[in-house]
């Protein structure tokens, strides 16, 4: 049964348009978990990465585990605004969404949040409770982990997963050795004021349930 269950959210795909490369970014406004609404406008001329995520999701516990995602995150916070830039000032705003709704797979409730968030030491800049739907819906997001970055111009320039490691994960198991990184390569490619190398890579992970 659980591997059934298993099967189920690895491969649940909504037929739902999102932005494209190049697209404006839609805008939002959601509540953190520290009581905070934060709103994507806030960040204006910063580059912005969205992580979806699933806490239960095999997928994003072993990035969590293995202190994937934390690094990618605490690297966000060092990358600093180049000359391209009219400050000196962080150049990276790191925001994780969870679009799961109430009574469904990886909701949690703030509380719940601030726990997982000091346990896993995340170093992302707010978590934002999605549970409506409606902005994972307005960025057709279907998987966790599932990674969009918006460039300074406020537009779209990474969709996809957070790197290429693709195995299906396995209690205890370690990542595949020298994986590539999708991410933080494109924020390093960002914040160089460079178009991004890989700006689209294929999904794979959970999927959000969203509210019906």
């Amino acid at each position: 049964m659980k591997k059934t269950i298993f099967i189920l959210l690895t491969t649940i795909s909504l037929a739902m348009a999102g932005p494209d490369i190049g697209d404006p970014a839609p805008n939002f406004s959601l509540p953190s978990s520290v009581g905070k609404t934060v709103s994507l406008v806030d960040f204006k001329g910063k580059i912005v990465v969205l992580e979806w995520v699933n806490h239960g999701s095999p997928y994003v516990r072993r990035k969590y585990v293995w202190e994937q995602m934390q690094k990618a995150q605490r690297a966000a916070k060092r990358m600093k605004k180049t000359e391209a830039f009219e400050k000196n000032e962080d150049a990276v705003v790191w925001l994780t969404i969870c679009s799961s709704a109430p009574d469904k797979y990886g909701h949690m409730t703030p509380d719940q949040i601030n726990f997982i968030n000091r346990r896993e030491k995340s170093a992302a800049d707010f978590y934002l409770s999605d549970e409506s739907g409606t902005v994972g819906r307005s960025y057709g997001a279907t998987k966790t982990p599932e990674i969009f970055i918006i460039n300074s111009a406020g537009k779209i320039a990474y969709h996809g997963a957070f790197d290429d490691d693709t195995q299906e994960p396995g209690p205890g198991e370690k990542p595949l050795p020298n994986t590539k990184n999708y991410v933080l390569q494109a924020m390093q490619d960002l914040v160089a004021g460079i178009p991004v190398a890989t700006p689209k890579t294929d999904l794979f992970g959970s999927g959000i349930i969203y509210d019906e």
